[in-house]
C-alpha cells in the first residue's frame, strides 16, 4: 500500500466530524503515520542509477600485469571508480544504488553470481525502469597482448538480432534503443574527460549483465590492466575520478531528453529539443510529453483530474477521469476537479454546478458537468441549462439569447447566452459591439466609446469600460477616483 493511501485510510477512519478534538486527533494520526511510513525504506522514483562494480569477493576479476604480486585486482579498481561515481551522481541529485559497496560476492559460482547481482539490480529499478540506468564498471585484460590498451563500451543491441543461446530479458528488448543511446553518450564522455585512449570502441554484444538488465544499460571497460602503463594509470585516484566524472556527465546528459508517449504508455519518440517533442505530440490525438530530466509531464492531450479533499487538499491525480472518480468515491468530502479550469466534475459534498430547468416543470436534472447537463436538456423542449453559481443561462431551446453582436450598419450578426462567446465572435469583425438584449448595455465594442469612465481628481480619465462593475473594480485600486457615466455625467461610484 502506498504511503499516502495509508495516511488517507487512517484519516478516513477518524474524520467523522468537525469538532476540535477530532481535528487534533486527525493531526496526530497524520504525524504518526507520516513518520512511520516515511521512515520505512522504499524503492526510489525519479532519476535513478544502479551502479554495478564488477566481480567482488571470491571473484577477483583480472589480476592484470602485477596483481598476482601486489594483490591489487580488478574488483578493487571497479569498486573504487564506482564509489567515486556514486558521489558524483548524488551531487547531481540522482538516486543511486549499488549492487555492492564492499568486497563481496553474491553466489558460489560465477554463473550464479551474475544472475544474483542482476536480481539485485533489477529489484532497485522495479516500477521505475523508464527512469533508471544500469552501469557496470569493469577493467579489461589481454595477457597475450600486453600492449593492448584503451577504453571500451558494451551494450545490448536488439537490431543486431538475438542469439538463441544468449537471449535477452524481455524488458531489455524494450530498452535496447535506450541502451544504445546511453552507451554512445558514455563512450564519448569518458574519452573526453579521462586520460585514456579508445580501445576497440563502442561494441554491441550479448554480455550477461547488459542483456539481462530491466532498464537502459551499459558496461564499461575503463582500460587494460594487462598493459603495465595503463594498469599504473588505472590505480591512480586522478584517473578514477576523471573516469567517474565522465560517466556521471554522460548519465546526466542521458536524462536531458523529452519523451513522447501514447496514452497506453508506449514510447513513440525521444527528442533532445522540447519544441520538436511538443510539435510531434500535438499532431496526435492522444499523447503526452515527459521531461525526463525534470521528471514531469509538460504536455498532455487529456485533462488532468485532481481528487481534492475539503480539508486535506489534493489526494490523487490522474489523466483518466474514471480513475479519479473511482478514487474519490472511496472517501467523504471529496471532489474531482479539472486541474486547468478548476471545473468540478463530481463531488460528494459540494452542490452541483449546472441545472436543467423546464419552463413549467422546474428543475429536471443537476450535474457538475456542463456537457452532461446540455446533453440532458437537449432531449426535451422548453428547457434551459443554468449555472447555479452565477445564475447565467448557458443554453436554451426556448429562451432568447442574452447577448447580441451588433454591427454598426448590418445589425445583429450573432446571438449567444455566453458573454465570452459573443465577444469572441464580435472580435472577428470591425464596427461591432456586444449588447445585452434586454437592457441594451454595451459590454464590448471596437468602435463605440466606453460607457463608464474612471476619473482621478488630478490625473483625469484613467480607464474606460462598458461594464460598471469592471470600472468600479478598476477604480477601487486607486485613491481619489470616481466612476462616471459618460453619456449623462452621473457619478456611479466614488472612493
Amino acid at each position: 500500500m502506498r504511503k499516502n493511501q495509508i495516511i488517507i485510510k487512517a484519516c478516513r477512519i477518524i474524520y467523522q466530524g468537525e469538532d476540535e478534538l477530532k481535528r487534533l486527533l486527525l493531526g496526530c494520526v497524520i504525524l504518526f503515520f507520516g513518520v512511520l511510513v516515511f521512515s520505512t525504506p522504499v524503492l526510489a522514483s525519479g532519476k535513478t542509477v544502479v551502479i554495478d562494480p564488477g566481480h567482488g569477493g571470491k571473484f577477483s576479476g583480472t589480476s592484470g600485469y602485477s596483481g598476482s604480486k601486489t594483490g591489487y585486482y580488478e574488483k578493487q579498481a571497479n569498486l573504487e571508480v564506482a564509489l567515486k561515481l556514486r558521489k558524483e551522481l548524488k551531487a547531481l541529485g540522482v538516486t543511486v544504488y549499488m549492487t555492492r559497496d564492499t568486497d563481496r560476492h553474491f553466489a558460489s559460482t560465477s554463473k550464479e553470481d551474475l544472475a544474483a547481482r542482476m536480481k539485485v539490480a533489477n529489484h532497485y529499478a522495479r516500477g521505475n525502469e523508464d527512469n533508471t540506468v544500469f552501469i557496470s564498471v569493469h577493467h579489461n585484460s589481454l595477457p597475450s597482448k600486453p600492449t593492448m590498451r584503451g577504453f571500451e563500451t558494451y551494450y545490448f543491441d536488439i537490431n543486431k538480432g538475438i542469439d538463441p543461446d544468449y537471449p535477452p530479458a524481455p524488458l531489455q528488448k524494450k530498452y535496447s534503443p535506450e541502451s544504445r543511446r546511453l552507451a554512445k553518450l558514455v563512450h564519448s564522455s569518458v574519452l573526453r574527460n579521462a586520460p585514456v585512449v579508445e580501445g576497440r570502441g563502442l561494441i554491441a554484444n550479448d554480455l550477461f549483465v547488459t542483456r539481462n538488465a530491466h532498464m537502459a544499460s551499459a558496461l564499461v571497460e575503463l582500460g587494460y590492466m594487462s598493459n603495465p602503463f595503463e594498469e599504473g594509470l588505472i590505480k591512480t585516484s586522478n584517473f578514477q575520478q576523471k573516469a567517474a566524472a565522465g560517466l556521471a556527465k554522460a548519465i546526466n546528459n542521458y536524462f536531458k531528453v523529452y519523451e513522447v508517449y501514447s496514452l497506453n504508455g508506449k514510447r513513440l519518440k525521444v527528442y533532445l529539443n522540447q519544441e520538436n517533442a511538443l510539435s510531434f505530440a500535438k499532431a496526435r490525438a492522444h499523447a503526452y510529453v515527459f521531461d525526463k530530466y525534470n521528471q514531469k509531464v509538460i504536455y498532455h492531450s487529456e485533462n488532468l483530474y485532481q481528487v481534492e479533499h475539503k480539508t486535506l487538499g489534493i489526494l490523487y491525480e490522474s489523466y483518466d477521469m474514471n480513475r479519479a472518480l473511482k478514487y474519490a468515491a472511496k472517501y467523504r468530502n471529496t471532489a474531482v476537479v479539472k486541474e486547468k479550469s478548476g471545473e468540478v466534475m463530481w463531488s460528494n459534498y459540494l452542490p452541483k454546478t449546472y441545472k436543467v430547468e423546464h419552463a413549467t416543470l422546474g428543475v429536471l436534472y443537476e450535474s457538475f458537468q456542463q456537457e452532461r447537463a446540455l446533453a440532458y436538456a437537449k432531449k426535451y423542449r422548453n428547457t434551459a441549462v443554468i449555472n447555479q453559481t452565477t445564475g447565467d443561462v448557458l443554453w436554451s431551446n426556448y429562451l432568447e439569447e442574452t447577448y447580441q453582436v451588433e454591427h454598426s450598419t448590418l445589425g445583429v450578426l450573432f446571438e449567444s447566452f455566453n458573454l465570452e462567446d459573443a465577444k469572441k465572435y464580435a472580435k472577428l469583425y470591425r464596427n461591432t459591439a456586444v449588447v445585452h438584449r434586454e437592457t441594451g448595455e454595451v459590454f464590448w465594442s471596437n468602435y463605440l466609446s466606453g460607457t463608464y469612465e474612471v476619473e482621478h481628481s488630478t490625473l483625469g480619465v484613467l480607464y474606460e469600460s462598458y461594464s460598471l462593475d469592471d470600472a468600479i473594480e478598476y477604480a477601487e485600486k486607486y485613491r481619489n477616483t470616481q466612476v462616471v457615466k459618460e453619456s449623462t455625467g452621473e457619478v456611479m461610484w466614488t472612493f
